[in-house]
């Protein structure tokens, strides 16, 4: 289940659908969590091998920019907004 704040389920249907993290090679290969943009990072602690996110539908739609990995650094909003956030959507380890 993808945590998404004022997001529809068509349009989670749609993250889900496009989402590019199971064929990433830094992935998890033992986790089935997808969109790490929306869910946070994983909880397995990989280690970068190659980042496919900028090639991502989802990246693209959403219009994120520079730093990605984000099954190792998080969702973009834990970055932008800071850990009160974080804590606050159920990131808090």
């Amino acid at each position: 289940m993808i945590l998404m704040i004022g997001v529809s389920d068509e349009e989670k249907k749609w993250i889900e659908s496009s989402c590019k993290c199971p064929e990433c090679p830094t992935k998890p290969k033992e986790e089935a969590k997808k969109a790490y943009c929306y869910n946070d990072r994983s909880e397995a602690k990989p280690n970068a091998v190659a980042c496919i996110c900028p090639t991502c539908d989802v990246y693209k739609n959403k219009n994120f920019l520079g730093t990605n990995y984000y099954c190792i650094t998080g969702r973009p909003i834990t970055k932008i907004a800071g850990a009160e956030v974080h804590e606050a959507l159920g990131g808090g380890r």
